[in-house]
């Protein structure tokens, strides 16, 4: 369950960086000192079962919740990417589509690229670099 205290995670992954998902996800729980619930949204573009469930076998820790969204389950029906025929994959949209699978209620997330390796100054910084979602609105 969300709460104002936990918290949010984005991430976009496809299969050939899902080892630098773990990478991130890994990193921040051995770096994760507080007690805040850290729930991940994690946006996949085709990520193996099989690859999957290392990650998630991997946690060691409660405090850690992995929600898995396919990839083409965020993209509105009324828009077509990419709009300008760029060789870009999807993937790279999904940041764009934020509010439409976090809850509402959520009010800041913070999106990370699968390179990302969080430290302890990560949670130092959180609570001043976290994106604000209440300003979005979905559409459509």
């Amino acid at each position: 369950m969300n709460t104002d205290s936990n918290i949010t995670i984005v991430a976009v992954c496809d299969d050939h960086y899902e080892v630098m998902l773990a990478v991130l996800i890994k990193s921040i729980e051995v770096n994760h000192v507080s007690g805040e619930q850290i729930d991940f949204y994690i946006v996949e573009d085709q990520i193996r079962p099989v690859n999957k469930s290392k990650i998630i076998a991997s946690l060691q820790t409660p405090l850690i919740t992995l929600k898995w969204i396919n990839l083409l389950d965020i993209l509105p029906s009324h828009i077509n990417l990419p709009a300008d025929h760029s060789s870009f994959p999807l993937n790279i949209y999904a940041r764009l589509f934020i509010p439409y699978f976090v809850p509402e209620h959520i009010k800041k997330s913070t999106l990370y690229g699968c390179g990302y390796v969080g430290t302890k100054r990560y949670f130092q910084i959180m609570e001043n670099q976290s994106s604000k979602l209440n300003g979005c609105r979905r559409s459509g």
